[in-house]
């Protein structure tokens, strides 16, 4: 009986096979940038010795166990950073795949050229305009009251960031191509390929070596900027590929600016990419008053980031998946199927991240090793304690964290985004004012952690409920014309 009810939800209608088939490359794709923001911040961390001269130029007296991963420190506020600043065109750009995935479950392959090309425009636009606002961004680390030799890191990290704002938010429109229509795997290969070569560029920027200059934690951001214009080439070649030579998907005839459809792109995916940019904006400020407190807070942060990422990303994957689901079996007016397919997705989940739960609760100091196993013991000892309590708050929050991705991304998949934007604009003041306020009154960075966790489960479940309640089923973001009776 268990057997046969195994083979009926594996084989049928967006079961686990339906749900495994695209989902298992995305999640392989979030798991390869998880794996190289790891290594990324390891190697940064091996070069922090090289920091400390930065604190001392700058007058500033720092113990050696805080002096100890600045540059991971600094390269993860900077990074948050830059994820603010590009939120809010990113979300824009991920309610693309809602649009391509419904156009294809609803029978209009001809309509995603246009909607495509529209994203990629959008994302050349804006590449001159983040360069140019350099100046402004780089003045917000000083008022967040960091150490001078932090805040010159910090600056580093984030002007060669920027040079690749126009290929990321491109690539993420032309990768919408290929999620929206199932074709994960194409996405997969792209983006392994481009994260191994961020790994091996940033060894060689990073640390000077085969002849280039010493960049250290400017190395890692530029070596982030040539692997995403790479992936934007990468995934244009093969969307004219894709395309064949009877343009079957419109790229050929859809590449012009089309008002209509970014009218349309933007009434949804505005709303989204406030949303985005409120939720990057509540854990950047989370991290930067975790500077405020210290540099050693603000390191064991970033490497709890950076471990957390492991099992958060692949979710991130898996989200992706059941927003490309949901869209195509709306767009085929089957909202029974994605709610069995967003369930499916979530089943799986948080089997996943029981994984990393019993990881983090049990086996830290596996994980820590990398961190930690190039520097000086004694100094690095205190670091190593906090990130281990950390990752039990961590251990905690990850389960529901896995609800409201999964959740998340079918609402979003049917283009409710105003909610989303509504939850977001009550939630994101919370967790930020919260932890303001306790580390006003005296409290440290376990309460702040404290915050961070119940405001994810609360989260979790205010999604939860909108799931459940139904109203998402009926909504679409393609023209009613367009959507099969």
């Amino acid at each position: 009986m268990i057997i046969k009810n195994v083979l009926h939800w594996w084989s049928r209608p967006a079961g686990w096979r339906d749900v495994l088939a695209i989902a298992v490359p995305m999640v392989i794709s979030s798991g390869s940038w998880a794996i190289m923001n790891f290594a990324d911040r390891v190697m940064l961390t091996w070069y922090s010795g090289k920091t400390a001269e930065l604190f001392t130029q700058s007058n500033t007296i720092q113990s050696a166990d805080e002096i100890a991963a600045a540059a991971t420190g600094a390269a993860t506020a900077a990074s948050s950073f830059y994820l603010v600043i590009t939120s809010l065109p990113l979300g824009i750009m991920m309610l693309i795949n809602a649009f391509v995935s419904q156009y294809y479950g609803a029978g209009k392959p001809h309509r995603i050229g246009p909607v495509v090309w529209q994203g990629i425009f959008f994302g050349i636009i804006l590449l001159p305009i983040y360069i140019l606002l350099e100046p402004v961004f780089v003045m917000v680390f000083p008022l967040m009251k960091h150490e001078p030799g932090l805040i010159a890191l910090e600056k580093q990290f984030m002007h060669f960031a920027l040079y690749g704002v126009g290929a990321q938010i491109s690539a993420e429109a032309i990768a919408a191509f290929f999620i929206g229509r199932g074709k994960t795997r194409t996405v997969m290969s792209v983006n392994i390929a481009s994260d191994i070569a961020n790994v091996l560029i940033g060894y060689t920027l990073i640390f000077g070596r085969f002849g280039f200059s010493e960049l250290g934690v400017g190395g890692a951001a530029l070596a982030t900027t040539i692997c995403m214009w790479f992936r934007f080439f990468a995934f244009f070649a093969l969307m004219f590929l894709a395309d064949g030579r009877n343009d079957q998907f419109g790229v050929l005839r859809g590449c012009r600016i089309d008002l209509s459809l970014i009218k349309r792109i933007f009434r949804f995916g505005f709303p989204g990419g406030i949303e985005y940019m409120f939720e990057m904006t509540s854990f950047n400020v989370f991290i930067m008053l975790m500077g405020m407190l210290s540099p050693q807070a603000l390191s064991a942060t970033a490497i709890a980031f950076s471990l957390n990422s492991l099992s958060f990303l692949p979710l991130i994957g898996m989200g992706i998946a059941v927003m490309s689901i949901v869209g195509r079996h709306l767009g085929e007016n089957r909202p029974e199927l994605a709610q069995r397919a967003t369930l499916t997705a979530l089943t799986l989940g948080l089997f996943s991240n029981s994984f990393f739960v019993i990881l983090f609760l049990f086996f830290p100091n596996p994980l820590l090793y990398a961190y930690m196993m190039f520097g000086d013991a004694e100094k690095l000892a205190a670091l190593h304690d906090m990130t281990v309590i950390m990752l039990r708050f961590i251990a905690v929050y990850i389960l529901f964290d896995g609800v409201n991705i999964v959740f998340m991304s079918a609402i979003k998949g049917a283009g409710d985004s105003f909610f989303l934007l509504l939850v977001m604009m009550i939630m994101a003041p919370i967790l930020a004012g919260t932890c303001s306020l306790f580390i006003w009154l005296g409290f440290g960075v376990y309460a702040c952690w404290t915050i961070l966790t119940v405001w994810t489960c609360v989260y979790a479940g205010i999604f939860c409920l909108r799931f459940f309640q139904g109203k998402w089923k009926k909504m679409r973001v393609i023209e009613q014309d367009y959507i099969i009776e």
